[in-house]
């Protein structure tokens, strides 16, 4: 919405030095003006409520900083590398345990996510928070089942393209 705004050049944007974006990806053109106009750091931040927040995010190592711009910017526009303390993976979704698919930013999976900070259960629904979960074939605790589809590419940096599963949004009781 920033860089889109019409009346962008009138404000003062001068104290952003850090501008973060999540929800869908964006284009890296977009991210490219971010930069470019505003001089600032930029970054992608993939998350969900289930996990507080966040998986992963596309901060660049020093490692791939290096790269030339367009593959920094690309790798940039992705939703990025899992989050300190996460475990994430992309499964296969045909195998019946956490089976990870190539990191040859082909193969698709579903997202499934470990760590300290992905939630317990679903309030009151323990049908789906049974069917939330997937048993980690490393004798480690279940795998938090996103819904989210990914692939990933070779640097290790992930890319979320779409949902498997619905999203629904409750607008009814009270839950506190």
């Amino acid at each position: 919405v920033l860089m889109s705004n019409p009346r962008r050049s009138e404000l003062d944007l001068s104290s952003i030095r850090i501008l973060s974006c999540g929800g869908s990806p964006l284009a890296p053109d977009v991210i490219e003006t971010a930069i470019r106009e505003l001089g600032c750091v930029f970054f992608m931040d993939y998350g969900m409520t289930e996990c507080s927040g966040h998986i992963c995010i596309s901060l660049l190592p020093p490692e791939l900083q290096a790269l030339p711009l367009k593959q920094r910017l690309q790798l940039n526009s992705m939703s990025g590398l899992p989050f300190y303390g996460m475990d994430v993976r992309v499964v296969d979704p045909t195998q019946a345990n956490d089976s990870t698919i190539a990191a040859d930013g082909i193969a698709v999976g579903e997202v499934v996510v470990r760590g300290d900070t992905v939630f317990g259960e679903y309030w009151k629904d323990q049908a789906a928070t049974v069917a939330s979960r997937l048993a980690a074939s490393d004798g480690g605790p279940s795998g938090f089942r996103t819904g989210d589809r990914a692939g990933v590419k070779a640097q290790g940096v992930w890319n979320v393209i779409s949902r498997v599963k619905d999203m629904i949004i409750s607008g009814g009781e009270n839950i506190y």
